[in-house]
């Protein structure tokens, strides 16, 4: 089955000459779910009731597991240039100073991972029938044409969803679209290329031992530009991951990252050839890294100790890079004959 697109020519008002409007632009499309749920609805409950309820959607929200897993997840190996990985939705927290043993002092971009769960996959064999790829795109506008990896079918799409939030802010289409992977609603929702082999079941969560410390990673996040309003999406290659907190789930990369502070990022396995080549000598674990404990007939909710660690301090077991001088050793040392 050959994908169709329609092309629509962008529309001139009339009596403007630079105002121009696109099918692509920031429209409501007829296909999408509304989020927000409307303030005035009434349900005429108890106050009993509403408690109860309360508590129900707290409990689905402190649960790390889906009811849909069943079976214990297996890694599968790596396809050298064929398998891609799904990405992370991240939130930039902002810039921290770290230092190399040398005493290089080095400006990292510090994200939070906020309990990423994916809810369903396409893949190529239907990306024809996705509704949002068959309405106009911006990369119509020269080539008139959709890209290669719709019509060369080597990916598929695996939707994943970040930051869980309590049900009553949200309509009953929105929630249901996360009722087949058995996981609470999330306030961001976004799409990853990925491929059949590193496809993720619905409700498999994502955590930061997604990526491992000294792996380069691919940012694209929607910027401020110098003009007024926003700019399009900017992707970013290959930052350096130095320092992970399994704890609070932060990531530290090197350098400075497209978004303003608080803002929704992508992150994905590096593009660059060069750095394709260095996983295909050290693969990531595909598609995703699963806890021992992940899931238990006897108890669902038990998890790998390094996710939920239960220590004073919450940069203790941080994993850092070798280069990178780990923040609890000294940093200098006298010996015993210059004192």
């Amino acid at each position: 089955m050959t994908v169709k697109f329609t092309y629509r020519e962008p529309v001139r008002f009339m009596g403007s000459l630079n105002k121009v409007l696109y099918p692509w632009m920031n429209r409501k499309k007829p296909f999408w779910v509304t989020q927000e749920a409307s303030p005035y609805v009434d349900e005429y409950i108890t106050s009993e009731n509403k408690t109860f309820l309360e508590q129900q959607r707290i409990d689905s929200l402190t649960s790390s597991t889906s009811p849909v897993i069943t079976d214990q997840p297996a890694q599968v190996p790596w396809k050298p240039y064929v398998t891609q990985r799904c990405g992370l939705i991240a939130i930039k927290l902002g810039l921290y100073p770290m230092w190399t043993k040398t005493g290089k002092k080095i400006d990292c971009t510090i994200f939070q991972i906020p309990d990423n769960h994916a809810i369903r996959y396409t893949p190529p064999s239907e990306i024809d029938k996705y509704i949002s790829l068959l309405h106009p795109r911006h990369y119509w506008l020269n080539n008139k044409r959709p890209p290669s990896w719709i019509t060369q079918k080597r990916w598929g799409i695996q939707l994943v969803g970040a930051v869980s939030a309590d049900p009553i802010e949200f309509t009953s289409e929105w929630c249901d679209l996360f009722k087949k992977a058995g996981i609470p609603p999330k306030r961001k929702i976004s799409r990853f290329l990925v491929s059949p082999d590193a496809a993720l079941k619905p409700g498999t969560p994502l955590s930061v031992h997604h990526f491992r410390v000294g792996d380069r990673l691919d940012i694209t996040a929607r910027t401020f530009s110098r003009l007024p309003g926003y700019a399009f999406c900017i992707a970013l290659f290959e930052f350096q991951i130095v320092r992970i907190n399994p704890k609070l789930g932060l990531i530290y990369v090197t350098g400075t990252t497209p978004g303003p502070v608080h803002a929704y990022c992508h992150l994905n396995d590096s593009w660059l050839r060069n750095r394709r080549r260095e996983l295909n000598a050290n693969p990531p674990p595909v598609p995703t890294y699963f806890p021992p404990s992940i899931v238990d007939e006897t108890n669902s909710n038990q998890l790998d100790p390094s996710l939920c660690l239960d220590v004073d301090d919450d940069f203790e077991q941080d994993i850092y890079h070798e280069s990178i001088h780990p923040s609890y050793s000294p940093s200098i040392s006298y010996s015993e004959d210059s004192m």
